[in-house]
């Protein structure tokens, strides 16, 4: 049995406390007195955050440092929880620090806030989080330490997780047990194939509620069977009739086939003009085309020449372009090599100051010099002050002609390339001047070209005239006009009535052989009636066999239900617990209930409460094989507590007690 006691706590800057310290805790019960506000709950937030930096109700994230009179965070203060623990009467000492992290940034004159860092010690040896969490779990896996040492935890749990820690405890019976003890039940294991006991469940009530709908619904199925039977129908009068309507239709085919061949014979004559008028008109577009390619020869204009004395002004006005863009990148040059030599004349002028200055400076003498205790005279007594004072002077004065030297090589650098650059400006600026005047002569050259051009002559004019003038293509106009003539007026004939009347005729046809087809309809009726009835006593059965199965389910859950419930109740003195709700269908609803003397747990008062939760940490305790501290809040409400093993810090709320008081 491990037993973990707490000996010493101190708190700093957690919450409401400044600075709370608590020595010397006794092994079995402690009492801290204070009124309602003057931080007992604060005691157990902070000695859970120093274990696993949580509060009671589970929060990481939540505001530890303590407000100002304004109700705003504190600044520029660490929070600090450190304890001593005893674990099986060996000392073990934990300290957790909430650290504010403060930089100062470059250039700024205050540091600035960036953010938190926490600081862990085990045994006073600072630790990483990741050690500090191992070696905690070693002392209490977390969820167990919350709820041994606090009354409320196990009942603030959800009733699932609290139903899991019982079962884990108690141990459920097993299925196999319960199968072998009832015949009904074995007979039910071995319908349980590839598939759980729930999902059997699951599986018989969706086929009840099945054949229950399938029962349901057949009168009505039936019903409309019998509406669906068509009376008795004259089959032989429904042959005459066909026969008669498809003798009217062969008679509107044969008026339709009559009238399609008249106006057939009008369109194959037409076809025939159509394709001579055809072959008129490609002689006439033949002619035109001719007379087109004439009028283009006749009103052509020669510009060869012109053409090319432009191709000649284009590359000359580039030429033109490309010296412009020379001559002037050669004074940008210039203009960047003397911004350079007038900077570094301006360093040059800057070092022969600071070589003044520096050579102005003389050895102190004084600093250095001592005075004799018998006749008062003053003396250097080394002289290796000034040897070192002469030394450094003429290194650095040494260093400034160095750089002058470089500056004055730097400045006949540039100057040597203004020269340079100076002397290349000549030939772009002839070139400009030579490709100026050969654009000015082209530019001539071209306008004396087309002064030289003839008038041109109106394509379209002449074309239109050739046009006139042609005796074959005015004779082919007149032989297309006359065929044109001669094309004939097609006039559909109007066969919409017949065509109505057949298709009606067909309509009739299509339904009076349906109705034929139903001739066995009925039979197929009375047969379906028959089936669906048979069908009806056979769900009715089926229904039943099915309900006597979920019936042994029913019993067989209730039977692990009081066996469950038995086997946890029996490993607690105070509380009980109810693990199943029965339904009013009589089925079972899993839950976990805690019952103190038979009544809900938060019906309970506040002694009943906080004995029941005792009660619940002690089986815990009994069963993990630990103890821990356990901290009582309300303990005012309680006049005897149940008898444990763990160690009580007890929290009473007093009035009069403005500041803890630990007694």
């Amino acid at each position: 049995m491990k037993n973990i006691v707490l000996k010493t706590l101190e708190l700093k800057n957690f919450k409401s406390f400044r600075h709370a310290k608590f020595d010397d805790f006794n092994q079995k019960e402690n009492f801290i007195y204070g009124k309602n506000g003057a931080g007992k709950s604060t005691l157990f937030d902070a000695f859970l955050w120093l274990l696993f930096g949580k509060d009671a109700n589970d929060r990481k994230d939540y505001e530890i440092k303590p407000l100002d009179e304004n109700n705003q965070v504190q600044k520029q203060i660490d929070v600090e929880v450190h304890a001593t623990l005893l674990i099986n009467n060996e000392e073990v000492t934990l300290s957790r620090i909430y650290k504010e992290k403060w930089q100062k940034v470059k250039g700024a004159e205050e540091k600035t806030f960036k953010g938190h860092e926490t600081e862990l010690i085990f045994n006073q040896v600072p630790v990483s989080l990741k050690e500090f969490n191992a070696k905690v779990a070693e002392i209490s896996e977390e969820s167990l330490f919350k709820l041994i040492t606090n009354p409320s935890a196990f009942e603030s749990l959800d009733w699932k997780k609290k139903r899991e820690v019982l079962v884990s405890i108690a141990g459920e019976v097993s299925d196999e047990e319960l199968f072998n003890s009832d015949a009904d039940f074995k007979e039910l294991s071995l319908k349980l194939t590839n598939k759980t006991l729930d999902e059997y469940d699951t599986q018989l009530k969706a086929s009840i509620k099945k054949s229950k709908q399938e029962k349901e619904d057949t009168p009505a199925r039936i019903d409309e069977l019998k509406n669906s039977k068509i009376e008795d129908v004259d089959f032989a009068k429904i042959d005459s009739d066909i026969q008669e309507k498809e003798g009217k239709i062969s008679d509107i085919d044969s008026e339709l086939e009559n009238a399609s061949k008249s106006v057939q014979n009008i369109v194959d004559a037409n076809t025939k003009v159509q394709q001579e008028i055809q072959s008129l008109n490609s002689q006439k577009s033949e002619i035109e085309i001719g007379l087109r390619n004439q009028a283009k020869q006749e009103c052509f204009i020669d510009t060869s020449t012109i053409d090319s004395l432009k191709s000649k002004l284009r590359n000359a006005q580039t030429m033109l372009q490309n010296s412009n863009n020379y001559l002037n990148s050669l004074k940008q040059n210039i203009s960047n090599y003397e911004s350079s030599i007038k900077a570094l004349e301006a360093d040059k002028t800057d070092l022969v100051s600071k070589y003044n200055l520096e050579n102005a400076k003389v050895f102190d003498a004084e600093k250095y010099s001592c005075t004799c205790p018998n006749c008062q005279t003053k003396f250097v007594y080394n002289d290796e002050p000034e040897k070192e004072f002469n030394l450094e002077k003429n290194q650095k004065l040494s260093k400034i002609i160095d750089q002058g030297n470089s500056i004055k090589s730097k400045i006949e650098q540039y100057k040597s390339q203004v020269e340079k650059v100076l002397l290349d400006l000549a030939t772009p600026s002839e070139d400009i001047n030579k490709y100026q005047s050969d654009i000015d002569n082209i530019n001539s050259e071209i306008q004396t070209e087309k002064s030289n051009l003839q008038s041109p002559k109106n394509e379209e004019e002449v074309y239109q005239n050739l046009i006139s003038d042609n005796a074959q293509l005015s004779k082919l106009k007149i032989e297309i006009a006359t065929l044109q003539s001669k094309i004939k007026e097609v006039k559909q004939a109007d066969n919409s009535e017949l065509k109505l009347q057949k298709q009606t005729l067909q309509t009739e046809i299509k339904q009076l052989i349906e109705l034929k087809g139903k001739s066995s309809v009925n039979e197929s009726i009375d047969n379906r009636i028959k089936e669906l009835a048979n069908r009806e006593k056979e769900l009715s059965q089926i229904i039943a066999n099915l309900e006597k199965e979920q019936f042994v389910i029913e019993r067989f859950k209730k039977v692990k239900t009081e066996s469950l419930e038995k086997s946890v109740n029996e490993k607690f003195e105070y509380v009980t617990f109810k693990l199943f709700e029965e339904q009013v269908n009589g089925g079972l609803n899993p839950t976990c209930i805690t019952l103190v003397n038979g009544v809900p747990f938060g019906s309970a008062n506040t002694a009943g409460r906080i004995n029941a939760g005792l009660d619940i940490i002690n089986t815990l305790c009994k069963v993990n094989e630990i103890n821990a501290p356990v901290f009582l809040d309300n303990r005012e409400s309680v006049t005897e507590l149940i008898p444990t093993e763990s160690q009580i810090i007890s929290l009473i709320v007093d009035p009069n007690q403005e500041t803890l008081k630990f007694n």
